[in-house]
């Protein structure tokens, strides 16, 4: 493995483990008065749970990704929504907006490795052409 694929599996696995955390934080608030918002936000937590323990995985990585994808859609789907709709988040600190702020970041973070990770495929070597290759076993 490349030495950014390495830094992007770390910097995913980190992040997806910070979006859980984060977002397990603030569903909470939401489970009182949005129920199905703060359900929402439970789900994509535990799926960045896993992804954050589990992208290690060599055979499963690339299903891992994928996951973690999915959970940072639910995450900043449900973190946009309450705030664009006004939804009332349970608290009366300002506070919220910091775990949200730093929700997103984690959200952020991960994209960014994911990209790195599959923009940073390694290229097969080069290899010389072998005289006994060519069609119809003509030599070139």
């Amino acid at each position: 493995m490349t030495r950014a694929r390495a830094a992007a599996v770390a910097l995913g696995a980190l992040s997806a483990l910070a979006l859980a955390v984060i977002t397990l934080r603030i569903a909470p608030t939401y489970l009182d008065d949005q129920p199905v918002l703060g359900f929402v936000l439970v789900l994509g937590a535990l799926l960045a749970l896993i992804v954050g323990f589990d992208l290690w995985s060599v055979r499963r990585r690339p299903g891992m990704w994928s996951l973690g994808a999915a959970a940072c859609a639910i995450v900043a789907l449900g973190y946009v929504v309450s705030v664009v709709a006004g939804l009332p988040d349970g608290s009366d600190t300002s506070w919220w907006d910091a775990w949200v702020g730093a929700g997103l970041l984690a959200v952020s973070a991960y994209v960014v490795a994911m990209a790195v990770w599959f923009s940073a495929v390694p290229r097969p070597t080069r290899h010389r052409v072998s005289r006994h290759t060519g069609a119809a076993g003509l030599r070139h």
